[in-house]
């Protein structure tokens, strides 16, 4: 049970952080490498 809550919890920080990653990229005019290699990444 507690494995099943820590792979979720991986799960949704990781996509989370791809969706932040992608609009970051689409929206802001300052978005660097970090996000460029977050969104090539894949996940989502």
């Amino acid at each position: 049970m507690a494995a099943r809550t820590v792979r979720w919890g991986a799960v949704l920080g990781l996509g989370a952080a791809w969706w932040w990653a992608v609009l970051r990229l689409a929206v802001a005019p300052d978005a660097g490498a970090l996000e460029g290699v977050v969104a090539a990444g894949g996940g989502g």
